[in-house]
């Protein structure tokens, strides 16, 4: 099954600066968002070690703020779903 799409949603492109808000709302810490979906997004990120299990994501010029969770880490790239 390699290879195979395992997302239920399909994910459009992005490039759109985002912020991974922790700490209360107290920190943040600065990365891009290259695919979005209704249920999640795929991060790019300096340092994804930095990045907890759960967070909140601020997005775009709407400052939309979403609840996430990292389901997978890969170079500097965090997928996340939206809870």
């Amino acid at each position: 099954m390699e290879g195979q799409e395992k997302r239920s949603q399909h994910r459009a492109r992005a490039l759109k600066g985002a912020k991974i808000v922790l700490n209360s709302r107290h920190s943040t810490i600065d990365c891009l968002v290259r695919d979005l979906s209704e249920d999640g997004a795929k991060l790019k990120v300096e340092d994804p070690l930095n990045v907890p299990e759960s967070f909140e994501l601020l997005m775009g010029a709407d400052e939309s703020l979403r609840r996430a969770r990292v389901i997978w880490r890969e170079g500097q790239f965090v997928g996340v779903k939206f809870e």
